[in-house]
Order: structure tokens, then C-alpha cells, then sequence
């Protein structure tokens, strides 16, 4: 359960937000998403859903917090990128398949521009970076260049490789970020932004650098929102980088865990520190939340216990798994029907880009090899029959596949 605090602090509004007994503070967010993995990113081709959301800070990737969740692809340069259909037009070669030669020009052009961007800014002051940073895999790691055996294998690289340029552009959004201000120069009567100005020095073409700024890369607005991150209070590295991250409408938390610390914090995240009486706030409320639930299973105890005399009969359904989505008394039939017509509610209404990352995480386990007697396999509980009624625990637990799963009956 999460307590949400919004308390008014000096000039501006800042969230306190409890979540599974830890405190955490966002200064632009009044929610909290689902906690991400701690792991780092996979190095390795990571998948769309890896850094699509909010990730833990990391020093190799800062930028990963400026990823858009909802690209528009609707304007120069990035319209190239935009699939019209479920897949990018592939082309049969001999026995081979390839992506359409024109798709490949196009990705290959903007991958290197965006690379030339990135670093122009980055050499003239754009962006803080740490020894050991790194960017993510590029979109030509994903294979658009190369031939495949099978034509799915084609049309699955074309869209890995355009999810690819998610990462570049949070990178190029985040090099821009610290020079997304106007030159304190004479006579800039027409409001050049350091980082036009550092494009223009290198070369870059007046119209490409309008397209530039005309694309979504540099929209900070709150209408385009971004994954966001997650940090902790020690992690000091970023403490800098709230303010951007405020100013370009880029979430964050600050978790403090569950007793916040005692001691002096860096300037940046003293603003931020939970004073004592939202503490003593939030422990009350959750005092009170607490008694509550307590009070709750209390009264629903004695309403279902029998009378005083009555001989013992069935006990009723045991109480459904928390996260389960089973309904109490639903009986397995039931609760399968009742999910096969909730899916294909979802299926009629998804959009192109729902249905690609669907269809893709299927293709990916169709070919997956199967569980193994490993400490990640499935665990699976057969049935047992009791005096009153029949126990059914069926639970399936696989961290490879991300499926968590308990029935009980």
C-alpha cells in the first residue's frame, strides 16, 4: 500500500510517498510506478521493455531517465522511424532476407547524425559523465544491416533496431538539456541556445539544426512524458542532477528507506530531506492504516464464523493469494474464462505499438529453451484433498519468463 503526502515546502509542492514501509520524495511526480530491478541494464542488446520505464540510477547510464514512453515519430529527422503496418517492408534475396534497402539508409543516416550530435555536445559541455559511462547498444547492433534466414528474423531486427534509437535520443536529449539555454552574448537577437550554437561551430546545416530543434527531442514539456528514475538518498553521484531533472519534467524518487538517516546532506537534496513533522505525519497515517486492516479482518472474522452451537460445516474457500487476481470462491474454470475474455478486450483495443512489442515478446519465447531444475525454474504444487473442501495450490514462479502466478482452492 502506498501513503501519498503532498506537502508545501519553501517555494514549490514536494511529494512524500510511502511504498511497502520505505519513504521516498519526488519533487515532481505525486505517484510512484512499480519498483524496477536493481540490476544494471544488460549490456548485451537489451530489450525495449529493459529501459522502457524507470530504472535505479546507474553512473554508465544517466541518460536512460530522458527516454520518451510515448514517441511521436511525426517530424524530421524522426519520421523515418515511424512503421506504417506492423513491420518494416523486408525483401527476399537468393535464400536470404533483408530489411528494404531504403529503411536501411534511413536508419543508418540518423544513427550517425545522432551520433555526431551527442558528442559535439558533449565535447562543448553538455552533459556530466562519469569514468565509467557508456551508451546502449546502438540500433545497428540489432541487425538492420545484416541478412537472416527467415523473414520474421528480418522484421524482427527492423523493429528492435528502431527501439534502439529510444536510448540514442534520451542521449541526445540529455546532452542537450544543460545547454537548452540562450546565449548571454551581444547582439543574439534571435535567441540561439548553447547548443545550436555549438552544432552551428561544428558544421551542422542551419535546416538540420531547425529540424533538430522543431522534434520532440527537445520537448521537456510534461505532454511528452519520460521513463524517469529512481534514486537513493546516498547516491550522490546525482545529486546534481535533480534540478535538471525538474526543470525538463523528467520524474524522480529519492528513496530514504524506511528510518531516514541523520546527517548532512549534499545542498541539492536538502530541499528534498522529510522534515520532522511529514515523519511524524506518515507514521501516523500508517499507524491508522494499519488499525484499520486489522479492524477490517476482525469484523470479516466474526460475520463468517458460525453461531454458537451450530455443528461444523464447510469452512468456505481459503482466502485468495495477494497479486493473484483470483476472486474469492472463483473456481479455476472461471478464473481462466473470466482472463481469456479480458484479453481479448485488451487485443481489440491495443494500439500498433502495444501489438508489435506483444507479438515480439512472443516470436522471443516461442524458440525459448524449456525450465530447467535451477533455483530460477518454475515451482509447481500438485493437489490436496482436505475434510471440508479441495485444496488446489498451483504456484508458478519463473524469474526468465517474469511470470508470477498462485491460484488456491
Amino acid at each position: 500500500m502506498s501513503l501519498i503526502i503532498i506537502l508545501e515546502v519553501m517555494a514549490g509542492y514536494y511529494h512524500f510517498i510511502v511504498n511497502d514501509g520505505d519513504i521516498y520524495t519526488s519533487p515532481n511526480s505525486p505517484t510512484i510506478p512499480a519498483l524496477p530491478d536493481r540490476r544494471p541494464l544488460s549490456a548485451d542488446t537489451p530489450d525495449i521493455s529493459d529501459f522502457q520505464k524507470p530504472r535505479w540510477a546507474e553512473t554508465r547510464h544517466p541518460f536512460l531517465a530522458y527516454i520518451p514512453l510515448s514517441p511521436r515519430y511525426d517530424k524530421p529527422p524522426f519520421d523515418r522511424l515511424r512503421c506504417f503496418g506492423k513491420t518494416f517492408p523486408v525483401i527476399k534475396s537468393m535464400s536470404s532476407w533483408w530489411v528494404a534497402p531504403e529503411i536501411v539508409a534511413q536508419f543508418k543516416a540518423l544513427e550517425n547524425n545522432l551520433l555526431f550530435v551527442a558528442d559535439t555536445l558533449l565535447r562543448a559541455g553538455g552533459a556530466l559523465v562519469h569514468l565509467d559511462f557508456s551508451l546502449v547498444s546502438l540500433p545497428t547492433q540489432y541487425g538492420f544491416k545484416r541478412e537472416h534466414k527467415f523473414k520474421h528474423g528480418a522484421e524482427k531486427s527492423a523493429l528492435n533496431s528502431r527501439n534502439a534509437f529510444l536510448p540514442l535520443m534520451a542521449w541526445c536529449s540529455y546532452t542537450i538539456s544543460k545547454l537548452n539555454v540562450v546565449m548571454d552574448a551581444p547582439g543574439n537577437f534571435t535567441f540561439v541556445k548553447r547548443w545550436e550554437y555549438a552544432l552551428q561551430q561544428a558544421g551542422v546545416n542551419i535546416d538540420a539544426i531547425k529540424e533538430l530543434k522543431e522534434s520532440e527531442l527537445v520537448d521537456f514539456s510534461k505532454d511528452y512524458p519520460r521513463a524517469g528514475i529512481f534514486m537513493d538518498d546516498d547516491f550522490w553521484q546525482f545529486h546534481n542532477l535533480i534540478k535538471c531533472f525538474e526543470k525538463d519534467n523528467v520524474p524522480v524518487w529519492i528513496r530514504w528507506g524506511s528510518v531516514v538517516r541523520q546527517y548532512s546532506y549534499t545542498i541539492p537534496l536538502q530541499r528534498l530531506y522529510p522534515i520532522p513533522n511529514v515523519l511524524q505525519k506518515i507514521k501516523a497515517e500508517r499507524d491508522e492504516a494499519s488499525r484499520r486492516a486489522a479492524a477490517s479482518e476482525t469484523d470479516a472474522f466474526h460475520h463468517s464464523a458460525p453461531s454458537t452451537g451450530d455443528p461444523p460445516t464447510n469452512q468456505g474457500f481459503p482466502k485468495p493469494e495477494p497479486y493473484s487476481g483470483q476472486r474469492p470462491g472463483e473456481t479455476w474454470q472461471a478464473f481462466f474464462a473470466r482472463k481469456d475474455e479480458k484479453n481479448k478486450s485488451r487485443l481489440a483495443t491495443e494500439s500498433d505499438r502495444q501489438q508489435q512489442q506483444r507479438l515480439l515478446r512472443q516470436a522471443a519465447q516461442q524458440n525459448h529453451h524449456v525450465p530447467g531444475k535451477g533455483a530460477s525454474a518454475p515451482v509447481i504444487y500438485h493437489w490436496e484433498e482436505c475434510e471440508s473442501y479441495l485444496l488446489i495450490l498451483l504456484t508458478i514462479q519463473d524469474s526468465t519468463y517474469g511470470i508470477c502466478c498462485t491460484l488456491v482452492y
